[in-house]
Formats: C-alpha cells, sequence, structure tokens
C-alpha cells in the first residue's frame, strides 16, 4: 500500500468511529477527491519528521471557501499517520498561514457538532 493510500485507510478508520463515511468523489475541480455526506473534503498530509513542518495549500486548488468545504490535514510522525483535524475551509480566511496559532482548532470529537452527516 502507497503512502497515500495508507493516510486514506487511516482517515476512513477515524472517522467511522464517528459514524462518518469518507467516500471518493467522482467528478469535480481536483484536489478535492472525497465527500462526507454532502461535504467536499481537502486531504493534505503534514510529515512531522522532516524539517520543514508546514503545509501550503494553493489556493486554486482549494478553489472558493464555503460552509460545505473542509480540509482533513493528516499529521504523520515516523512513517505512520497518527492524528488528524478537520478545519472548515472558512476558517482559513481568517489567517495567513498561523491557523494553529491564531485560532483554536479542535481535535475530532468536538468538531462538527451536526455539521457534517446531517
Amino acid at each position: 500500500m502507497n503512502k497515500q493510500n495508507k493516510i486514506v485507510a487511516f482517515v476512513k478508520t477515524e472517522l467511522e468511529k464517528f459514524g462518518l463515511k469518507l467516500a471518493p468523489k467522482q467528478s469535480g475541480r481536483e484536489g478535492v477527491d472525497f465527500l462526507i455526506g454532502t461535504n467536499e473534503i481537502f486531504l493534505q498530509s503534514l510529515d512531522l519528521d522532516t524539517i520543514d513542518r508546514s503545509a501550503k495549500i494553493v489556493k486554486k486548488d482549494l478553489g472558493e471557501l464555503r460552509d460545505n468545504l473542509f480540509l482533513i490535514l493528516v499529521l504523520t510522525i515516523e512513517e505512520e499517520s497518527r492524528m488528524i483535524y478537520i478545519i472548515p475551509s472558512k476558517d482559513l480566511s481568517q489567517s495567513d498561514s498561523d491557523i494553529f496559532i491564531s485560532n483554536n482548532v479542535s481535535l475530532i470529537p468536538s468538531l462538527f457538532g451536526k455539521t457534517i452527516g446531517e
């Protein structure tokens, strides 16, 4: 299994713990490859074993920020996916690059309330 497939499998497993199903998106713009219900998912991994511990997302890849578009950031340590953050895309407009410094980002148990899967 290649690295990307391992990351996707990890995300699917973590989401299933909360009754959410990650499904491949059949069509649409490049970069948004998955759906959770009617919500579009942009998947980005961040390898914390490297010197460069930042992730850049090109605006044209993400497209217009809206309520049903989410970024799933997967943190990888020692070549294993360890944690995911699910970030509403509109939160990205509040800060240039300091979302984890300037914004309060929670872990998965308190992320959605009833937004996804309704």
